[in-house]
């Protein structure tokens, strides 16, 4: 029996929208935006505020479209299909009013693109382009003073000289992350992201978890990157400088410097980095094991007393802080383990006091650490430093990685068994931003969460 033959049964499926874009019949399901339906129509319409994992913002005008013939345009980016609906994407006044628009961002957009971190995928350049529209930079370019970006605790980068409006990361903030760290103020040339009262970031519910970052289209707001100032500080004279490095990083590194595929190895990386000036150089793998170690025991000790779970666990320190921000109740159950940077740390200030430590990690989430003993960069930050070292990397021959001394505190046993619990069956949960990360919180809190591990991670 078909579901619409059984009266008891309601069919949810979205039904179809039959509509016109452009003198072309579309059919669609209910629900689905004007400016999906003329993607499947093979329909371009420009826009420089909508993200796929983010709600249709309308901010920036840019994909307005006429329907039914009416005076007023509508974004079709926020406005959902009709049936019988035609809409005209491309006529003389559409036009117009985008040529205006797009020329009044590029006016207004500060021209730093040689060191930008979207020169290869910007928004603006690529629209403009694809739009034929020419850069005239004389509304208000000459009249406003170039600003210096606004570093904040060497992680993120706020330059508003390039923002253009669009709202993307005050929407990851608020609607994906639910954290509330920064907002809009202002409007038109004095809009800027603002924190509460215009405080560091440090000092907002900010967790750091880059996903402002990651959305922007144009660089407003960026990874900070320090590999200028590393690079400096390894060519002064008396500096002894020690980095831990995953060794499987070498393949992201090696893409990252245009080599041919396979030819950057470990070896190869253990190399260049003592090539650039470091003292010496760790795989990083070891001190994260030891970190697993810790958190094991730790998890171990609490099933056994049943206090302070589930045990909470995050990429970096930002779940602490989320956690003492917005549920006070759970600090207690976050995990007092050390991270690796931690252990790396305090290993090499224990071998050598004066040795300046460098730990390197995949992305810019993991950087935020409130009381770790190490300088974090990303493989990225690295690979700009090699670069900066000018090195003949083909030449470069095979290295080993020096070996970290075993007055860590903790002895190489089996982690696979204590990471298993002796083998007891481990409840485990994992969620992907803090925005599920509040959810799952949330059901602890009401007593509705029987998991004995709760993991957040990265984006």
């Amino acid at each position: 029996m078909s579901v619409s033959e059984n009266t008891h049964i309601k069919d949810e499926r979205p039904s179809d929208v039959n509509l016109t874009i452009d003198g072309i019949p579309v059919t669609v399901a209910e629900g689905t935006t004007i400016m999906d339906a003329a993607k499947t129509a093979g329909i371009y319409i420009p826009s420089l505020c909508v993200h796929k994992d983010l709600c249709k913002l309308g901010l920036c005008r840019l994909c307005v479209v006429e329907s039914n013939g009416r005076g007023k345009l509508i974004p079709s980016c926020a406005n959902t299909v009709l049936e019988g609906q035609t809409v005209v994407t491309n006529s003389p006044r559409v036009a117009g009013i985008r040529k205006t628009i797009m020329e009044m961002v590029l006016a207004d957009h500060k021209l730093k693109c040689k060191d930008c971190v979207r020169k290869n995928d910007c928004v603006i350049l690529g629209t403009s382009g694809t739009m034929n529209i020419m850069k005239n930079r004389t509304i208000a370019q000459n009249n406003r003073p170039a600003t210096a970006p606004v570093v904040h605790s060497d992680i993120l980068d706020f330059d508003m000289d390039k923002c253009i409006s669009c709202g993307r990361c005050v929407a990851a903030c608020r609607q994906e992350q639910n954290i509330w760290a920064i907002g809009a103020s202002n409007r038109g040339k004095s809009y800027r992201i603002v924190t509460a009262y215009d405080r560091p970031l440090a000092e907002s519910p900010c967790t750091f978890c880059n996903r402002c970052a990651a959305v922007c289209p144009v660089g407003a707001i960026s990874e900070h990157d320090r590999s200028s100032e590393i690079f400096e500080k390894l060519k002064a004279v008396g500096a002894t400088i020690a980095v831990q490095i995953d060794p499987s990083l070498s393949k992201a590194i090696g893409q990252y410097l245009s080599l041919p595929e396979g030819t950057f190895t470990p070896g190869k990386l253990v190399s260049a980095l003592r090539s650039a000036g470091f003292a010496s150089v760790y795989d990083r793998s070891v001190t994260v094991n030891y970190s697993y170690m810790e958190e094991s025991r730790e998890l171990e000790a609490r099933m056994k007393t049943g206090e302070k779970l589930p045990m909470l666990i995050g990429y970096s320190d930002g779940l602490a802080k989320f956690t003492r921000t917005f549920f006070l109740a759970l600090e207690g159950s976050v995990s007092q383990h050390r991270s690796a940077e931690r252990i790396f740390g305090e290993t090499i200030a224990a071998k050598a006091g004066n040795t300046t430590c460098i730990s390197v990690v995949t992305n810019n989430a993991e950087k935020y650490r409130e009381n770790d003993t190490c300088i974090i960069l990303t493989f990225k930050e690295i690979a700009k430093l090699l670069k900066l070292a000018a090195l003949d990397f083909a030449t470069l021959a095979e290295g080993a990685f020096d070996l970290l001394p075993e007055e860590t505190g903790i002895s190489r046993e089996s982690i696979s068994e204590i990471r298993t619990n002796n083998g007891k069956t481990i409840k485990t949960l994992e969620v992907t931003g803090f925005g599920d990360a509040r959810v799952v919180m949330e059901k602890i809190t009401k007593g509705e969460c029987d998991a004995d591990l709760v993991r957040v991670i990265a984006e």
